[in-house]
């Protein structure tokens, strides 16, 4: 396997050793990488994150760092939000998830691509999720709120939220959580 994408490779060799009952389908996720098969190989990922076996220990997160940081911009920008919200639920200290998502925002704004608005956004309600969770209302005050205005902002989203009259009761609902 190795060659192609030499650091990358190399972790999934060695988590091939580590992990011999995933070896089939990190012999997968290597292929696809080496080939540069994105979208099959976001699919694979899914379905590997679906397992159980996928998700045990600090295997996420290891997987995350390791493999998918390295093809993230490569792919569509919302799943590789979603990557680092179901790997955010593996991470136990709320602190530490914080940081990680923060880490994820901060990386899509390095990348300056078209269409990170919505993976931004996405990553910035699960923060304020943490940050209600770790009992910060005034940081997740003022993640709703900054999410809710840029939401609102969009021209489609603010249309579907006043045609639907969903706007006012999202604004309730976010102050009355977050204080």
């Amino acid at each position: 396997m190795a060659g192609q994408g030499g650091k990358v490779v190399d972790y999934l060799e060695q988590l091939q050793t580590q992990q011999p009952q995933l070896s089939e389908d990190i012999a997968e996720l290597a292929s696809l990488y080496q080939r540069k098969l994105w979208h099959q190989l976001t699919l694979k990922l899914e379905a590997c994150f679906a397992k159980t076996e996928f998700n045990k220990g600090d295997l996420p997160l290891q997987l995350y760092n390791n493999f998918i940081a390295d093809f993230g911009h490569k792919i569509n920008l919302l799943k590789l939000a979603q990557f680092a919200v179901h790997v955010s639920k593996h991470i136990r200290d709320h602190a530490a998830a914080v940081a990680f998502l923060t880490s994820v925002v901060d990386k899509l704004a390095e990348y300056k691509l078209p269409r990170s608005e919505e993976p931004t956004l996405f990553l910035r309600m699960h923060l304020a999720q943490h940050r209600l969770e770790m009992g910060q209302m005034a940081e997740c005050k003022e993640l709703v709120g900054d999410c809710w205005q840029r939401c609102s902002a969009r021209p489609v989203v603010s249309f579907w939220l006043q045609h639907d009259g969903m706007a006012d009761n999202v604004s309730t609902h976010a102050h009355s959580v977050c204080g």
